[in-house]
C-alpha cells in the first residue's frame, strides 16, 4: 500500500490539444489553483480527467485518485487502492443519460453514467477532504469497480 503521509501530491492532465500539464499541491489553496488551471485548459473542449499521485511517485507506482472536472453538471472521482477502483456516488443525483466525453492523460475517453454521479463541486470538496485526512470523503457512497 502506498504511504499517504506525504505532504505533497502531483496532479497530471492533458488539454484538448493533448498537451501534458502537471502541478504539485499540498493544500486547499494550491488545489484551487490547479482546478482553475484544469478548467481553463478544458474551456474549449470536453471535460478533463486528471490523475493525482504521491509527488515522489516513480513509474509503476499506483495512481491514487482520478477526478473529472469541466462538465457543467457532473464530475467523477475514482479512488484507486490495492488493485481496486472505487467510484464516488451521490445517490441524490440521478444517473446521467449518457456517457461523458473527457480527455484523460492516456487519450480521449467516455466515462459511463455510473462513474459521473457526482457534482463538480463535490469533486473539489472530496479532494480537499483527501488533502486534509488522506482518506476518501465519507459523505459519499463508493461503488467498487473491477481492478486497474
Amino acid at each position: 500500500m502506498t504511504d499517504l503521509t506525504a505532504a505533497w501530491y502531483r496532479v497530471t492532465w492533458r488539454n484538448s490539444r493533448m498537451e501534458r500539464s502537471e502541478a504539485s499541491i499540498a493544500d486547499a489553496t494550491e488545489l484551487a489553483s490547479v482546478v482553475s488551471r484544469i478548467l481553463e485548459d478544458g474551456k474549449t473542449g470536453p471535460a478533463i480527467l486528471a490523475d493525482l499521485w504521491v509527488d515522489f511517485a516513480t513509474p509503476g507506482d499506483p495512481l491514487l485518485v482520478q477526478f473529472m472536472i469541466g462538465h457543467p453538471e457532473r464530475g467523477a472521482l475514482l479512488w484507486h487502492e490495492e488493485g481496486s477502483v472505487n467510484a464516488a456516488i451521490d445517490h441524490s443525483l440521478e444517473l446521467w443519460p449518457h456517457g461523458i466525453s473527457c480527455i484523460a492523460t492516456y487519450g480521449d475517453d467516455i466515462l459511463a453514467p455510473t462513474l459521473t454521479r457526482i457534482s463538480p463541486e463535490t469533486v473539489v470538496t472530496a479532494l480537499r477532504w483527501f488533502l486534509l485526512t488522506n482518506r476518501r470523503y465519507e459523505e459519499l457512497k463508493w461503488l467498487e469497480m473491477p481492478g486497474d
